[in-house]
Formats: structure tokens, C-alpha cells, sequence
């Protein structure tokens, strides 16, 4: 294989890099510990000068876990759990309803279980 090459597609576009666990190659990320220079995220950007292509680092965000963070989680849970546990024809008139257009109704009865219960 010529350095050109990817194992992904011929052209270093999107995620690339081997699998955490067992199995063939997979776009998008190293074995646990492994280092690479060509794994990380490709993109394209049109510039004057014609196509460029970019290395972005794979990013792997924290999740500190912190109390406030919990406390929005378990107000979520307890909203999902109440649209769950509502009737048929309670779901369907949020469906129905026409403010804020465009936003399914499990949403607008997210939205006003939390600023209920907050």
C-alpha cells in the first residue's frame, strides 16, 4: 500500500483509523493505546488555491459527573418516564398542538415538565 492510499477509500476523507475491538479495519478511531498520525477526522475545505485536505484529532469528550450535571440527568429520566406513562390521547394532543412549529410533541412536553419541576 502506497502512503497515498486509506484503508477507508482512496481519498483521507471522514474518520480513519483501526477499531477499539476485535474486527477488520473501521473508520474512525486507534486501539486503546495506540498511537498513529494518519487516525483522526478528514475534511475537506475548499480554498483559493483549490481543495485542501485537514487532520483533525479524534476528540473524546469528559463526563465529570458532578452533581449538577445528575440532578439535570435525573430531571430528564423522570421527564421521559412521565411522557411514557401519559395515555394515547394526551400524546396526541401535544402532537397536534402548533407552538413552537416544527417540534414534535414528546419535545413540548419536555419542555414544560422541566420548567415544572425545576
Amino acid at each position: 500500500m502506497t502512503p497515498n492510499q486509506g484503508l477507508c477509500s482512496d481519498e483521507f476523507i471522514g474518520p480513519f483509523g483501526r477499531p477499539a475491538g476485535l474486527g477488520a479495519y473501521v473508520c474512525g478511531a486507534n486501539r486503546l493505546g495506540e498511537y498513529s498520525e494518519i487516525t483522526g477526522v478528514y475534511q475537506k475545505h475548499l480554498t483559493k488555491k483549490g481543495m485542501k485536505l485537514n487532520l483533525h484529532r479524534d476528540n473524546f469528550p469528559s463526563n465529570p459527573r458532578t452533581k449538577k450535571q445528575q440532578a439535570w440527568r435525573d430531571l430528564f429520566r423522570s421527564a421521559m418516564t412521565a411522557w411514557k406513562a401519559l395515555d394515547i390521547e394526551t400524546k396526541q394532543a401535544y402532537n397536534k398542538r402548533v407552538y413552537p412549529p416544527g417540534q414534535p410533541g414528546q419535545n413540548r412536553f419536555i419542555k414544560e415538565y422541566i420548567k415544572a419541576h425545576r
